[in-house]
């Protein structure tokens, strides 16, 4: 369908470890690890946010899997580590502007920059790192498991470097991994053989089949995408009836860190109503603000039956976000506190 990177934005375009499955995530994830044994990793700081995954703690291994991807020398690697975790989207602003590509703008050289920059794996790396990221991570896996069977079929769909794929698979999910980067995908693999993740890496979208998932798990993608209704169109078909899309788009967010957001897109903040529901998709619940939501598939129409508190997030999380579709300003020293890098004093000692 669009088995190639390009091929995907055209689509979207409308034009051996030492750790057991519990080892690697932290303690005090979710109800039904609770009582099972949990292991404080040898590589974790004392400071560490216990939403966090084992790999996401190790500094040594994060440097030298980059550089198995990138050919980039330890030393390299670290000090483009560092600057992202000083500032993060730094690596991705800088490699971005010495194309001389426009901020926030689709062209077909920003789709020839997603395919040849390896800016991405350092960001990539450092957001998977802010204790935003891991707390949409942790709501996600607790929505999950408080609706679904344990072992529910999802599709992690732009999962990059597979951390999300890896926590879900952890947590005893049968899950189809699938991304178009390329040094991702390399990364993935590697990820999921070193931490024992049973993760299915599927090569090409012709493998998402219709009604085939419980949940697609969609984070961080809609926002970079032209046309991203194609996209929520082709994930909804992947789900089945009254199974569960999960999503965190911040349209509204442009700044100097998220060059490769689209203005195009600030239409949709806040937007259930021309984003989600022509393909069958009604807001269940949220995190505040939508980090992330939860929609439902009920291609029938029928609304789902909510609760007032329900009702109540989903509303302020809407009226909040539905001034960003005309200004950014206001929201992004928040967005600047929110996706702060956490401290990584490990990353000095490799």
């Amino acid at each position: 369908m669009f088995g190639s990177a390009n091929d995907y934005r055209q689509r979207c375009s409308g034009r051996d470890s030492p750790y057991t499955k519990m080892d690697i995530i932290t303690e005090g994830i979710s109800p039904h690890i609770k009582n099972e044994r949990t292991f404080v990793n040898k590589h974790r700081s004392k400071k560490t946010n216990t939403h966090e995954l084992a790999p996401l703690q190790d500094a040594s291994y994060l440097v030298r899997r980059i550089g198995e991807v990138t050919k980039l020398t330890r030393e390299q690697v670290v000090d483009r580590l560092r600057a992202e975790s000083r500032q993060l989207g730094l690596n991705v602003r800088k490699a971005f502007e010495s194309r001389g590509l426009t901020r926030y703008q689709w062209s077909e050289e920003m789709s020839e920059f997603y395919d040849d920059t390896d800016a991405f794996l350092f960001e990539t790396v450092i957001w998977n790192r802010t204790v935003t990221k891991q707390a949409i991570r942790s709501w996600v896996e607790t929505f999950l498991t408080q609706t679904l069977p344990k072992k529910a079929k999802i599709l992690t769909f732009g999962d990059g470097l597979g951390f999300d794929s890896l926590y879900l698979a952890l947590a005893g999910h049968q899950v189809d991994y699938f991304e178009v980067s390329q040094r991702g995908i390399q990364f993935a693999k590697g990820l999921f053989k070193d931490y024992q993740g049973n993760v299915n890496v599927l090569t090409s979208s012709d493998q998402v089949l219709p009604g085939q998932y419980d949940a697609v798990v969609c984070l961080d993608v809609l926002e970079h995408i032209p046309e991203p209704s194609n996209i929520v169109a082709f994930l909804a078909g992947a789900l089945r009836e009254e199974g569960y899309f999960l999503v965190h788009a911040p349209f509204w967010f442009l700044s100097p860190a998220v060059v490769t957001h689209l203005r195009e897109n600030r239409r949709f903040s806040g937007d259930v109503r021309r984003l989600y529901r022509p393909h069958g998709l009604h807001a269940v619940d949220s995190a505040l603000f939508w980090n992330p939501i939860a929609l439902q598939k009920r291609t029938d129409g029928s609304p789902p039956k909510l609760s007032i508190g329900h009702r109540a997030q989903l509303f302020f999380g809407a009226s909040v976000l539905w001034w960003g579709r005309f200004w950014s300003t206001p929201y992004v020293p928040f967005a600047s506190l929110m996706t702060k890098p956490s401290d990584w004093p490990d990353l000095d000692t490799v």
